[in-house]
């Protein structure tokens, strides 16, 4: 079946790390519809992102310049040290984070993301967990 939607910029948010814009799918009923938020960075070389987990949304990481370094590890509960995964990716690459991998991504040049995400993010209860 196909379908559409038009994607709205819904929040730009800058930092010393990185400017981040979000965009929002609408004009679509959403059924199977995979992608619900597509975001674009751009990361300052040294800057670390993300540093979390989700317990329900999928994130797919397209990078369009630069090289970065993921660490990634799966959590099997916030007590339990989990081995930690590295795995470099440069302009060109994608990967994808499913729910509970705790993902964090040192940027080793300037980077631009484009990351893709089968659930919205909702400020008022965020899929974001951290680590203590």
């Amino acid at each position: 079946m196909f379908q559409t939607c038009r994607l709205k910029c819904v929040s730009k948010h800058v930092d010393a790390r990185r400017v981040l814009k979000s965009y929002k799918c609408s004009g679509m009923d959403g059924t199977g519809f995979l992608l619900r938020e597509l975001n674009f960075y751009d990361g300052k070389k040294g800057a670390v992102l993300g540093d979390h987990y989700h317990v329900a949304t999928t994130e797919i990481f397209i990078v369009t310049k630069g090289s970065l370094r993921l660490l990634i590890r799966t959590i099997v509960s916030k007590q339990k040290k989990d081995r930690m995964e590295s795995f470099m990716f440069n302009k060109g690459d994608a990967f994808v984070v499913y729910p509970y991998e705790h993902h964090t991504i040192h940027c080793l040049t300037d980077v631009s993301l484009v990351t893709a995400l089968d659930k919205p993010f909702n400020n008022l209860n965020p899929d974001i967990v951290k680590l203590k």
